[in-house]
């Protein structure tokens, strides 16, 4: 899940508010029983959501404020990435993929390009450090809980890492990483020096139900991921997506081992279980459900796990967050967490945030409590004291605000090529806006000991 950056270039003082516009509303109707959804030529989701959708079999959930409204920020901050592809800030083939039938990019203004770019690129480097410390720590004994040295067998070679992307929509991170792996191979460059990737993606079931079609539908990323629709689909033409405890495995790709019914004596299609690339449907705030579906897509808990949130634990009840949080350091041994979210609401601009977004049926239950600040930020982890909000179980936290990722984490050639790219003219509402983002990155376990510590633009 995400939030739209805003969409006009506006002077802001404290005594102006920021105008936040939608490029184009999306509508979300019941759910089509019809599969595959039939895409309209107009940027709807008419075929493939359902309002407030929860999987858990005991209603919605009421820990969890996601409903249709968040569910259309997954288009809005693809909308937001691919103006930044058309751009030339950065690579993505594939992005086109997931809108099929749909009109062109709207136009959007160099602060909004640049804020999509500075996000994207940040996690790239991110992921881009986690795996270098995941190999470099290969050849060592890794603490299973704690950095007391517990017995613990090496990694294997090459080391095999997770990415968990928590509220994942409809990003094209693992396609892209997919594809620099696939190239590096062919280089006479490629020194064999890299980790292998298995990546879960969760998010709510339309999202994961249309996202896996958009896959199954296009012959290049099927190839690339190496799905086989004849394996992935029933004789219907629907997905085989049985419920698992109140979750749902939608989509896996390659390397696979074997297939399953949950339910012994169950009749129906069985599901294909692999490694590499599997999608999840399911309720964050149901972790209970989500863990039950990980462990039937063969999830190994013990595999170094880079868990990864973008705008998304904003618009979770903040124990429902806090909940997640321990869930995830309670199963994963050897991890780090990075999370983009909002910070600041007490402030003119912020306040203007919440104001824009509650007229859109957002609301931000997790902005309150958790983005009061860096520091509360952090506090969600690692825990401490501010305010009275207590924290979670990981070690170590490091964050930084957007203004110090873009001027100190971001290299320098990124840099200059954002500022060849478009001149920025509006510079103190780019302050300000930067200034109420941050990543955050938390960490457990003895091979994460010092990740990202005294990184410039974190702190």
């Amino acid at each position: 899940m995400t939030w739209l950056w805003p969409q006009r270039r506006r002077r802001v003082s404290s005594s102006t508010s920021p105008q936040l516009p939608l490029a184009y509303s999306i509508t979300m109707e019941e759910e089509s029983e019809t599969w595959p959804p039939t895409l309209p030529p107009s940027p709807n989701f008419q075929a493939i959501a359902a309002p407030s959708y929860s999987v858990s079999p005991n209603g919605p959930s009421s820990a969890c404020a996601f409903g249709t409204s968040v569910q259309e920020t997954a288009m809005e901050a693809l909308n937001g990435k691919a103006a930044c592809v058309r751009e030339g800030y950065y690579r993505d083939r594939y992005i086109d993929f997931f809108r099929p039938n749909y009109p062109p990019v709207p136009r959007m203004s160099p602060l909004i390009k640049r804020g999509y770019f500075t996000r994207v690129r940040a996690l790239q480097l991110i992921i881009d450090k986690f795996e270098k410390q995941v190999l470099a720590s290969s050849s060592n004994t890794l603490s299973h809980t704690t950095e007391e040295e517990l017995p613990q067998p090496p990694l294997p070679s090459p080391p095999r890492v997770n990415l968990v992307l928590l509220g994942a929509g409809l990003d094209t991170l693992f396609l892209r990483l997919r594809e620099e792996e696939e190239n590096a191979k062919k280089s006479s460059k490629h020194n064999g020096q890299a980790v292998t990737r298995f990546c879960y993606e969760v998010d709510f079931p339309p999202l994961m139900k249309y996202k896996a079609h958009c896959i199954w539908k296009n012959e290049e990323l099927t190839s690339l991921l190496g799905v086989s629709p004849a394996r992935e689909t029933s004789p219907g033409g629907r997905p085989d997506s049985p419920t698992v405890g109140g979750a749902s495995v939608i989509l896996t790709s390659r390397r696979v081992t074997s297939s399953f019914r949950e339910n012994k004596g169950e009749d129906g299609p069985r599901q294909q279980r692999s490694g590499c690339y599997i999608l999840v449907a399911g309720d964050l705030a149901e972790t209970a459900a989500l863990e039950r579906a990980l462990e039937a897509a063969e999830i190994d808990w013990a595999v170094p796990t880079l868990l990864i949130t973008e705008c998304v634990l904003v618009y979770m009840e903040a124990e429902a967050s806090r909940a997640l949080v321990e869930w995830a350091a309670a199963k994963f041994h050897t991890a780090a967490w990075a999370s983009y979210d909002m910070i600041s609401p007490q402030d003119v601009f912020g306040s203007m945030m919440r104001s824009n977004l509650k007229a859109r049926g957002l609301s931000l239950p997790g902005f309150e409590t958790w983005g009061r600040s860096l520091k509360t930020q952090m506090a969600r982890f690692v825990g401490g004291e501010e305010g009275g909000v207590g924290g979670g179980p990981w070690e170590r936290a490091v964050g930084g605000d957007m203004n110090n990722v873009y001027d100190h984490f971001l290299l320098p050639e990124d840099r200059e090529k954002a500022a060849t790219l478009e001149h920025l003219d509006e510079v103190e509402e780019w302050q300000m806006l930067m200034g109420h983002y941050c990543y955050v990155v938390a960490t457990r376990g003895a091979a994460m000991k010092g990740f990202l510590q005294g990184q410039p633009g974190f702190k």
